[in-house]
Order: structure tokens, then C-alpha cells, then sequence
């Protein structure tokens, strides 16, 4: 396959006569496998707008190939990013708690223990002022 995998939309709204395209493109991915075995990828997606929207948002995110978007891996990469998921060496830890020695098994850790994920879900939101419930 040449060039980069490309997704594209078209929506249209009814009452206006502007077509808003979106393709999201694929860029650098990297294969996830904790235990020499490929269990998704990580994907870097820019997302192209014209006419309407802010153009060229890029998103780092797990795909996973038992389901889908990975969403806890997401709260970890925000957390770091924001503060609240400090990293000593190869260790994570959040509030005096540690996550595992690397992403896997931090990600492990909070799939477990669904109620500290989700006070660390609530903290981003509260941080970047958003709702939602964790998924």
C-alpha cells in the first residue's frame, strides 16, 4: 500500500450549503505487545477539517484489538501530561499509590480498580473543565 491510510467523511447540513469534509490520517503507529505478541497499535491520527473548523488536531491514542479505543490508557497519557500520574523511573503512581512498573501494568492496575480510575477520570474533567462519565 503506498502513501498513508486515510479516513474520510463527508457530512452535510441541510440548511446550509457548505460540505464540511474531515479526514482523519494515520500516521506513525507502533505495535503494543507487553508479552511478544501484537495486541493493538499505537496510533498518532491528525484530523483534517475544511471551511468550517479549526484544521489539523492531532491525537495519540491505543487501539487495541480486543476493544477498540483503549479509554484507561488515554486517562494515563492525560494524567501524565496534566501532572496528576507522576513517573519515578518506569514506575507510575497517583496519589501516593502505585499504578505497576510501566504503562501495561499501570493500565492493568486501573482497569482493576475501577473506582481510583474513576476519581482520576473526575480529576481531568474538573482540571480541563469537562463532563462525562468514564467509559
Amino acid at each position: 500500500m503506498s502513501g498513508l491510510p486515510r479516513l474520510a467523511l463527508r457530512l452535510r447540513r441541510p440548511d446550509a450549503r457548505a460540505t464540511t469534509k474531515s479526514s482523519a490520517r494515520l500516521g506513525r503507529a507502533i505495535w503494543l505487545r507487553p508479552n511478544d505478541q501484537v495486541v493493538g497499535n499505537r496510533i498518532r491520527a491528525r484530523v483534517v477539517k475544511s471551511k468550517v473548523a479549526i484544521p489539523f488536531r492531532v491525537a495519540e491514542l491505543d487501539l487495541r484489538f480486543d476493544h477498540g479505543v483503549d479509554a484507561v490508557g488515554g486517562l494515563l497519557d492525560l494524567g501524565l501530561n496534566l501532572g496528576l500520574v507522576t513517573k519515578v523511573g518506569e514506575a507510575l503512581i497517583y496519589q501516593q499509590t502505585r499504578l505497576g512498573t510501566g504503562r501495561e501494568r499501570a493500565r492493568g492496575f486501573l482497569r482493576q480498580h475501577a473506582d481510583l480510575a474513576a476519581k482520576l477520570h473526575q480529576q481531568l474533567s474538573t482540571r480541563l473543565e469537562i463532563g462525562g462519565q468514564p467509559s
